[in-house]
């Protein structure tokens, strides 16, 4: 029986509606020019959306996936920064900041080495307040990557879910230039090229490999260049996935002195970006970190940006016996340090006349012949072309550089 043309012409378009209906619905969250795998981890996020009521709170912790030993990749860091990404964008979950985690990990001292296994996700987890850990890991099989995803319920231990997807390898482009941190994220700034010009009087104490931190010297102002994974406060030769950056020192005479600085921040994004200057006292020959073990004080200003942390200010404090004193508005752009005998203060402004003293101690314990140092230096998750600009540093009213 023949349906006639005007039953042939509403078929088809129904069927037209529809089937551009069921496209629309299976289009990949983030599709477009800058997703970069978008159609593997869509699985992946609606496989976590599908078993969201199990989690009280949906708050959840994203680690980065390891190869089949334990070790953290570059592109493993990669899909886990996508695959928060994605998660975050559902609105769903609470999704805890890979800056904050990082921490987590560094204070409980579970990732030496780059080693991240499931005990250590849990662990952290439940340090930071999450109901579930996000986990697995990213094997590389004949030209592609198999990606094994694990939803960990924290307080049990019982795996709630659980994907397998294969990503192109061409997908993961992660860089490979040592001089290139970014790991095939989308490229900020690549790192300056280390100054060989030190200022007069000042000493290098250069980060791993020279690649963590560079400094420069432009116009009569001191620059200090940021790289990811650094982190300021390390002594050890290959911390917790984060490695010593380059730090800037000036050894400082006598027992009574002042130090003023004018410093503006350039922090694109509050991804886990510390800035600091400190007065560091300590034995001669030591690496004047603020965790160094051989100090015998620091007195520090740092500069935060930290949205982990929920902190975009400046703080204060000293070490050891000193958490952040108080913490001020991120527009300070003068800081001062005094020292008068066995007493130390820290001061701040907004405009270089007026000082808040923000910071005392009274009979500082420091024994003769130990060396004090102005130290600048930086702690980073993710930089993205960070830098401080010291217009200038002065001791006792004479410029440093």
């Amino acid at each position: 029986m023949n349906p006639g043309p005007k039953r042939l012409l509403i078929f088809a378009a129904l069927t037209a509606f529809l089937t551009a209906g069921s496209c629309a619905s299976k289009k990949p969250r983030g599709a477009g020019p800058a997703a970069v795998f978008p159609a593997p981890l869509d699985r992946v996020v609606e496989d976590i959306s599908a078993i969201k009521e199990r989690i009280p709170g949906r708050k959840i912790a994203v680690y980065e996936f390891t190869d089949i030993s334990g070790r953290t990749r570059p592109e493993g860091r990669l899909v886990a920064e996508r695959l928060t990404t994605e998660l975050a964008r559902t609105g769903e979950f609470q999704v805890i900041e890979r800056s904050r985690l990082e921490a987590g990990l560094r204070e409980l001292k579970l990732s030496a080495a780059g080693v991240i296994d499931e005990a250590t996700a849990l662990q952290a987890g439940r340090l930071l307040g999450a109901q579930a850990a996000v986990t697995g890991t990213l094997i590389r099989i004949n030209g592609k990557f198999e990606l094994n995803v694990r939803t960990i319920d924290v307080q049990t231990g019982g795996v709630i879910s659980g994907s397998i997807v294969h990503l192109e390898e061409e997908a993961l482009n992660v860089k490979t230039d040592p001089q290139d941190d970014s790991f095939g994220l989308p490229h900020h700034q690549k790192p300056a090229p280390v100054s060989k010009k030190i200022p007069a009087g000042w000493e290098e104490w250069p980060g791993w490999e020279g690649r963590y931190g560079n400094f420069r010297l432009e116009s009569g102002k001191l620059y200090y260049d940021m790289t990811s994974r650094q982190h300021d406060h390390i002594d050890a030769e290959i911390p917790e996935g984060y490695y010593p950056g380059l730090l800037l020192a000036r050894r400082v005479k006598g027992d009574k002195w002042a130090v003023e600085a004018k410093v503006r921040y350039n922090m694109p994004v509050a991804a886990g970006r510390w800035f600091s200057m400190c007065i560091w006292i300590g034995p001669g020959g030591a690496r004047p970190s603020i965790g160094s073990k051989a100090k015998a004080l620091a007195v520090c200003a740092l500069r935060r940006a930290d949205s982990g942390y929920g902190t975009d200010d400046f703080s204060f404090f000293h070490s050891p016996g000193g958490h952040p004193a108080v913490s001020l508005s991120k527009d300070q752009a003068y800081l001062r340090f005094e020292r008068n005998g066995t007493d130390f203060k820290a001061l701040a402004s907004l405009d270089g006349t007026e000082y808040r003293e923000v910071l005392s101690i009274t009979g500082a314990k420091i024994s003769p012949g130990e060396e004090q140092k102005i130290v600048l230096g930086g702690q980073s998750y993710s930089a993205a072309g960070s830098y401080a600009e010291y217009e200038y540093i002065k001791l006792n009213g004479r410029p440093l550089f």
